[in-house]
Order: C-alpha cells, then structure tokens, then sequence
C-alpha cells in the first residue's frame, strides 16, 4: 500500500525549486564559516585542560603545555598476543573449511605455527601470576595442536573449528579481563597523578576525547573509565567518543565542535546537547510523521516552538 502523500503547501514550493543560492547569500554563508572558525579557535584556547587517548596513550593539554604517556603495558601485550594468535587461526581458516585446503593457506598455517613455537618460550619472562603464564602456554599449545591436526588433514569442517574456537573462548576472554587490568591501572595512575596536579576549576571542566574504533564504541573501556571518573551519564559533553582518528588534530576538531555546539544548543534551545544530535533531526520526524503518518520517533528538544 503506498503511503498517503504530505501534498502542503511547503513540500510543493520545495518540490519545484530549482534555483541555485545567490552570490549574496553564498557571501553570507561564507561570512558565517568564517566566523565561526574564528570562534571555535578562540574557544579552543580557552578549554583546556583536555586528555585525548589514542593509540595507547594519554596526551594532556594543560597550560599551553602537552603531555604525552603510553599506558600499555609488556603485560598487556602478552595476553593480548595469545588472543590475537587464536583469532588468527580463525582467520586463516575462515570460509576455508569442508574442503581440501589449498597452497596459500597451508603456507599461512605453518608460518602462524612457527611463530607461536617461537614465542612460547617468551612466556616465562614475564613476572605474571603463574595461572596467567600457564593460561598463555595452554593457548599456545592448544592452538598448535590444531593446526597440526588441519595440516595432517589438509582440510577441516566448519565444525571443527567453531569447536575449536568455542573450546577457546574462556581463556580468551579470561586474558581480555587481564588485559583491561594491566592497562586501566596504569591508565588511572596517571589520570590521578594529573588530578593532583589540577586545581578544582580545572577538574571539573576537563574534557576527554577518546579516539577508537568503530566497532568498540559500545562499551568502549576507555569511556567506562572516563564517564565513571567524571560522573557524566552519557557520551558528548565532558566525555567524547573519535572514531577513527588519524590524529590529535582529528581530535581537537572534534572537540572544538562539541564545545562549541553545547554552547549555542544552551543559548538556543534551553537543551546542551541538543546539537550533539543532528539538528535537523526533528525536522526529519515531522515530515515522516507528515508523509508517512509516521510515530515512532518524536522530537526531543526542550525548546518551545
């Protein structure tokens, strides 16, 4: 059934314009970007201090002053290598399965094999919990084991490995909650050494962007630790998710335009975060609501109309 038509006065003069804008108002628009770059900098320079984390770093912006300290610790990267080495079984694997393996693939198998051989002995370097060491020698054997049992084969069911890869999954994560032990106590050592440094004012209106992946932003660890420590309920103001950054410029963008749209969303609208959303969000739900007799989403904004 097609949806009945929103036939306004509104959605007609807009379905049948075609003229572009003129200079005059390209000119205002362009006076408007100039401006308000000009004013984001200006803002910029005025909300320090922030914390950018990336890359296993902490960068503080404080006083005009950077600093920058790596978190991640050897142990951290011990455990994590042991997972990483699981999901490169999988990986090699993967869509490969029920079927006579070819070159490549064994190829792949045996150089991934030889690599966790040469790395098992590395294992009792580390000054870990003896539990902790064990658990990354049983993943390294057991993932060897495997792959010579696929090699003997040349081939393996799609059963097989999610067997495997199920069999594997307590020590996997058992090494994820180690992981998040390493970093996060080194991460908040050094968030509470620059605490002390801080005067009060400036604690309170501290900023922390953390720049991730996209696929980690649920949940993400590093903004569990930072919304917990500055008790913000929810993503956006003090508390900034990157995604994907390049660099701390990426950053300071980002940044720059939460400041500044959280500023102009209270002048505006009576509603800080109003802009952390798209502004044109509610006009989006009153033309479906209008087109489509649309009622699911309803606008959220404080501001009276």
């Amino acid at each position: 059934m097609i949806a009945e038509t929103w036939a306004g006065d509104l959605h007609a003069k807009v379905a049948t314009t075609t003229a572009p804008k003129t200079k005059a108002l390209v000119d205002l628009d362009n006076e408007f970007i100039k401006v308000f770059a000009a004013t984001k900098k200006e803002w910029l320079a005025h909300s320090e201090p922030f914390i950018f984390i990336m890359d296993g770093k902490a960068i503080l912006h404080r006083g005009g002053k950077k600093e920058e300290v790596t978190f991640i610790t050897p142990e951290f990267d011990l455990v994590k290598t042991t997972d990483h080495a699981m999901l490169g079984v999988f990986a090699v694997l993967n869509r490969r399965t029920d079927k006579e393996l070819d070159e490549h693939t064994i190829a792949s198998l045996v150089d991934l094999k030889k690599a966790m051989v040469k790395a098992e002995p590395e294992i009792s370097t580390y000054e870990l919990p003896a539990s902790t060491l064990d658990r990354q020698r049983m993943i390294l054997h057991r993932g060897i084991a495997f792959i010579d049992s696929v090699l003997a084969k040349k081939k393996v069911s799609a059963a097989e490995l999610k067997v495997f890869c199920r069999s594997m999954a307590p020590a996997v994560l058992a090494n994820g909650d180690d992981a998040e032990s390493f970093e996060l106590h080194n991460l908040d050592a050094q968030v509470m050494k620059w605490k002390n440094q801080m005067s009060a004012d400036e604690w309170n209106r501290l900023h922390v962007v953390v720049a991730d992946s996209h696929m980690a932003r649920t949940d993400d660890r590093y903004m569990q630790y930072f919304l917990f420590l500055l008790k913000e309920k929810e993503e956006g103001k003090r508390v900034i998710f990157c995604e994907n950054a390049k660099g701390e410029e990426d950053c300071l963008k980002l940044l720059t335009s939460h400041i500044t749209d959280e500023l102009a969303s209270e002048y505006f609208f009576n509603d800080p975060m109003r802009m952390h959303r798209d502004f044109l969000a509610d006009g989006a739900t009153l033309y479906l609501k209008r087109h489509y007799k649309y009622f699911l989403v309803t606008p959220k904004s404080k501001a009276k109309r």
